[in-house]
């Protein structure tokens, strides 16, 4: 390819496409209750918040920015989500006032937009482990409700699920 056939391939790739009108219909105010498994079995732990999605980046990136309580302390986090389209993949990336490191992961989607799984590492110091493999997905029944689960691969190989998160627009 020559050097103009290159930066207009580049370009094509670099603009927002129906991935991320996808995800620009989620922008805006959320009320969330979130429920949080500490041990398989036993009952969650359910906490309030709220979140605020955006667009950034031209619409390539959204952005959220979350307030709320888990375990009765206050909760802040912020997260991004996007779809790559050189790599024809969904990333997110995570982090909160629980700790000092980031979850990053990657994963694909359903042809319908309203699923997207993502597999990543995170570490959990409280349990002392580093890179544990989780996986989130993201579920879009419609434009006003959004849930976000999250599981930790067990010791056996088998998915745990760990929370869950329900969005409602406010």
């Amino acid at each position: 390819m020559t050097e103009q056939e290159t930066m207009q391939e580049w370009m094509k790739l670099a603009q927002p496409g129906k991935k991320h009108e996808m995800l620009k219909r989620h922008e805006g105010e959320w009320n969330v209750t979130m429920r949080s498994w500490m041990q398989p079995g036993e009952p969650p732990t359910e906490g309030k918040g709220t979140a605020r999605y955006k667009m950034i980046l031209g619409g390539r990136v959204m952005t959220e920015e979350f307030h709320g309580d888990f375990m009765g302390m206050p909760f802040e986090g912020h997260g991004m989500i996007g779809y790559d389209n050189y790599r024809g993949r969904w990333w997110q990336t995570w982090n909160d006032n629980m700790g000092t490191g980031i979850y990053k992961g990657e994963g694909t989607g359903s042809p319908d937009g309203k699923v997207i799984t993502i597999i990543g590492k995170s570490d959990r110091p409280a349990q002392n482990l580093k890179d544990l493999e989780m996986k989130g997905i993201y579920r879009f029944p419609n434009d006003n409700l959004h849930i976000f689960e999250t599981y930790d691969k067990g010791p056996d190989g088998k998915d745990i699920k760990t929370m869950e998160i329900e969005y409602r627009r406010k």
